[in-house]
């Protein structure tokens, strides 16, 4: 009889270990990875079957994999959650995560230039890279922009990164966003603040 209560309660406490363990994976929980001297944050959001990742100078969406980890299609970054916490990856480099009540960081509106943007509505083409909501890395990813598509450069923010201005562009199919000068050119004359002229440029 002792034996048949001692397994009843027993089974109670795994059942129980195995409830929380269900519970926890499908709330939404928040991870602190200590990639250096900046903090990233990943949010697992079981419910929409994914995890949103901000890091120093990116931010992703990471859809749910068959095995419980979170993987992007395009940018190399993948979480997995572990006893201790979680594990970013980051390519092939690695970071230890831990669940954390801290709020991942948001992008700041993008800034008011004095005088308002410089109006160029400029053809021209992009080299490839990423199309941003703001000028500067630290706004999220909208898109990715293969080498050589055309593009309407609409203005010059004002906002220079690394030599060259963030620019305000719109695609053939609508989308607008913000890309980096340093991978754009225009055709005919060259444009402040922009790479170079796309006639310049050997293909």
């Amino acid at each position: 009889m002792r034996s048949r209560l001692l397994l009843t309660f027993a089974l109670a406490l795994i059942g129980a270990a195995v409830g929380s363990s269900a519970a926890a994976a499908s709330e939404n929980r928040t991870y602190k990875c200590r990639t250096g001297t900046v903090d990233a944050f990943v949010e697992t959001i079981p419910e929409e079957g994914r995890a949103q990742y901000t890091g120093p100078d990116d931010i992703a969406s990471l859809p749910a994999m068959p095995n419980g980890a979170y993987v992007s299609d395009n940018s190399g970054i993948s979480f997995q959650r572990t006893e201790q916490g979680g594990t970013l990856w980051l390519g092939d480099v690695s970071f230890p995560c831990e669940v954390t009540t801290a709020r991942a960081p948001v992008a700041p509106p993008p800034p008011t230039v004095l005088g308002g943007p410089e109006q160029l509505n400029h053809v021209g083409q992009s080299l490839g890279g990423r199309l941003r909501a703001g000028p500067g890395t630290n706004y999220p990813q909208i898109g990715n922009i293969e080498d050589g598509t055309y593009l309407t450069i609409l203005s010059n923010t004002g906002v220079s990164f690394d030599g060259y201005d963030w620019f305000e562009v719109a695609l053939d199919n609508g989308q607008r966003g913000f890309q980096w000068g340093g991978i754009l050119c225009s055709n005919g004359g060259q444009l402040v603040g922009l790479y170079a002229s796309c006639q310049n440029i050997p293909r």
